[in-house]
């Protein structure tokens, strides 16, 4: 919706250009005071519709156009900011290991097309009673149970090696 409205705004500059000019100024000029003097919004307002009247008498502009456009450039603003939300990487932990269970990016059954397309859904959790040993194969840490071993994904080996050096210390009965 803030896409379709933007492409009106910019496409309302550009077609009426002699308030589109303005308006552009206007709406990054109350996007400065709105930084500025978040607290005092409202009077960020009036002062931007002020500014537009006493202009649009000065050089001769639609008033109500300049306003339109104003609102509309505004939805620009929320446009930008949903994208950069979006592109945002996710902080989600790719592994975590108490005394109490492991959590970890793990694939079973070599579903790797599902892994790339959404790792965060192969994100499980073990109980750490469970597990029978921990080893370093081929740059990779291997937890094995019982019946299944299970490969953390995601990992440096450096991060592997730490990993490896803190299961030593506080669980060497799983490295013996």
């Amino acid at each position: 919706m803030f896409g379709g409205l933007s492409v009106i705004a910019i496409s309302m500059a550009i077609i009426e250009w002699q308030s589109g000019i303005p308006s552009v100024i206007f709406a990054a000029l109350f996007l400065v005071l709105n930084k500025l003097f978040f607290e005092k919004f409202i009077l960020n307002i009036i002062t931007t519709l002020t500014l537009i009247v006493l202009t649009s008498f000065i050089f001769d502009f639609s008033t109500m156009m300049c306003i339109t456009n104003c609102l509309l450039l505004s939805c620009a603003y929320f446009f930008v900011w949903i994208i950069k939300k979006l592109r945002i990487k996710t902080t989600d932990d790719i592994f975590e290991i108490n005394s109490h269970f492991i959590k970890c990016l793990s694939t079973k059954s070599s579903d790797y097309k599902g892994y790339v397309l959404n790792p965060s859904a192969y994100l499980k959790t073990f109980p750490l009673k469970q597990v029978k040993s921990v080893t370093i194969k081929k740059k990779f840490l291997q937890f094995t149970f019982e019946n299944e071993i299970i490969t953390p994904r995601e990992l440096t080996h450096q991060e592997v090696l730490g990993i490896y050096e803190f299961v030593r210390k506080k669980f060497p009965q799983l490295t013996a």
